[in-house]
């Protein structure tokens, strides 16, 4: 993410997304400053990214875990990204996306769990064998992604 200068350099755009990206930087005033600069007049920046909520049911299915340590996933969106763009912007607005994600069997819900920030090496076999034992008795299970947009505007 902080070496988007390559990509930047001197081009003017209308629009900027960064989905699921922004909170990776290093230097998070710095690439926002660099990405307004890189704006054209009446230009707009979007991020977006997870909030408070998200992916609750799959959290609370892990917290039962006897020697889980994870209980939530950050929320940068909320906590970094947000009091920054509010720096950097004078206008903008928010958008909440609401979308339940289904997993129709055990593999793939294991999966996605060790992609995730809420992976755990050391209680993936009881988490491996209580995911095998729910899907034993439902067909699915839904978490939810909550996610905050914020659109910027120059």
């Amino acid at each position: 993410m902080d070496d988007c200068d390559n990509l930047l350099n001197s081009e003017k755009f209308n629009l900027i997304t960064s989905c699921f990206a922004l909170y990776y930087s290093k230097n998070l005033p710095l690439l926002i400053q660099k990405i307004k600069k890189s704006l054209l007049p009446n230009g707009r920046f979007f991020v977006c990214g997870p909030i408070e909520g998200n992916n609750s049911e799959l959290i609370t299915f892990q917290s039962q875990i006897k020697n889980s340590i994870k209980r939530n996933s950050p929320y940068l969106m909320s906590e970094t990204i947000l009091p920054e763009i509010k720096t950097h912007f004078k206008e903008f607005s928010f958008d909440t996306f609401v979308n339940p994600l289904s997993f129709p069997s055990s593999n793939s819900l294991i999966d996605y769990w060790k992609s995730y920030v809420l992976y755990e090496p050391n209680i993936e076999q009881e988490f491996i064998e209580k995911v095998e034992s729910y899907f034993s008795k439902n067909n699915a299970f839904v978490t939810t992604k909550k996610i905050l947009g914020i659109t910027a505007f120059v």
